[in-house]
């Protein structure tokens, strides 16, 4: 969204966009990205009043409409479904769709910076080659058949069995089809769900996307960063699971993929001295197998969403809201907490090694030279 608060009357305002949390969230999540924002207005001074005030009237409108009465909340659950993807019965109406959505911070790709409210919002500054510094694959689930195969982002790549084929431009995939089968894409944590039945042209893809062909063909677009560290961060990283009460220093040379199951991409062809595999919250069955990845690039650390289901939400100190990373986006990490799960229950401190408090000590494990760590269930 843009730093301006938006005329309600005039145009769908989206209050999932303004609190930072992912479309469809349950009362209680909707109800904690509330008070990080009224914190923020009570712990900040912030010199446009007019501003301020607008912030307010918005946060009275999402009481009312989100938290007041179920059949209001699922009522503007709808409505967001069909502002962000309009469709009839059988088609999307990919022009708005792609139109609606240029405007949304949830819905966009690539790294995101802090956003509104409360603050303008800065340029964005890519330091990524989304092209070279990331490998993408699709893991294709056919009835009787399960492979992967990794992605060229140089050229057009045509999808089985089909001639609908997939490119990449800039940040992210374009779905190119020739309307011979109906595809639906669906991803959960966005709240998508696009249907093609004619020929449609550069229907934008979101990390975690999922294809799926009248046949019974899945397709699968996922994503990491796979590239070695080049630079010395000025900061010893660490988090904390709360959960379970251990602490995890963050080295430089590793690049982390956390999730409640990290087996199925651990036999693909990743480095093994550069990738390290975190099983965690093991009993939270909303928290995805492969759910966020933390990565050192140019002298900071970053957290990528890895296409998870409920995204990965960060509650940042600096931050005057929630900012949830949905579809693959990145941004740069900062002390705080990361919010994980349907609820945002689960917890993961993050700060400078030695500020965080003494906990449980990590045991490690490895297997055929790559680093696993298994978090113990308490």
């Amino acid at each position: 969204m843009t730093s301006e608060i938006q005329n309600q009357e005039s145009h769908f305002f989206d209050y999932y966009d303004f609190l930072g949390i992912p479309p469809a969230a349950p009362p209680n999540l909707i109800y904690l990205a509330i008070l990080k924002i009224e914190k923020s207005l009570k712990d900040k001074t912030f010199s446009d009043e007019k501003y301020v005030a607008n912030v307010k009237k918005n946060l009275a409108n999402i009481y009312d409409r989100l938290l007041s009465e179920e059949e209001k909340r699922l009522q503007y659950e709808k409505e967001w479904l069909d502002y962000y993807f309009p469709r009839d019965q059988y088609q999307t109406n990919i022009k708005s769709m792609k139109l609606n959505s240029h405007n949304s911070t949830l819905l966009s790709t690539g790294l995101k910076e802090k956003s509104a409210p409360l603050v303008k919002e800065p340029k964005k500054n890519e330091i990524f080659d989304y092209s070279s510094d990331f490998s993408y694959l699709m893991m294709c689930d056919r009835p009787k058949e399960r492979n992967v195969f990794f992605l060229d982002t140089e050229q057009e790549i045509h999808l089985p069995p089909y001639s609908d084929y997939i490119h990449f431009k800039k940040d992210q995939f374009f779905l190119s089809t020739h309307g011979e089968v109906k595809v639906s894409i669906i991803n959960d944590a966005l709240g998508k769900h696009v249907i093609c039945s004619t020929a449609s042209k550069e229907i934008p893809l979101h990390i975690g996307d999922r294809m799926e062909f009248e046949s019974g063909t899945r397709l699968i677009l996922r994503g990491f960063y796979t590239k070695p560290a080049t630079n010395t961060a000025t900061k010893k990283w660490g988090i904390h699971l709360v959960q379970e009460n251990v602490i995890l220093p963050l080295e430089e040379n590793k690049n982390y993929v956390f999730g409640r199951n990290t087996s199925d991409i651990r036999s693909l062809s990743f480095d093994e001295d550069l990738f390290c595999f975190v099983n965690i919250g093991r009993r939270e069955r909303s928290i995805s197998r492969q759910n966020f990845q933390m990565f050192h690039h140019a002298g900071d650390w970053y957290l990528k969403d890895l296409g998870s289901r409920y995204g990965t939400t960060l509650d940042l100190d600096h931050h005057n809201k929630f900012e949830t990373l949905i579809g693959g986006s990145i941004m740069k990490l900062e002390i705080g907490r990361i919010r994980l799960g349907y609820d945002k229950s689960y917890l993961i401190e993050v700060n400078e090694i030695e500020k965080l408090e003494k906990a449980t000590p990590l045991e490690i494990e490895t297997y055929d030279y790559t680093t696993i760590y298994d978090i113990p269930l308490f």
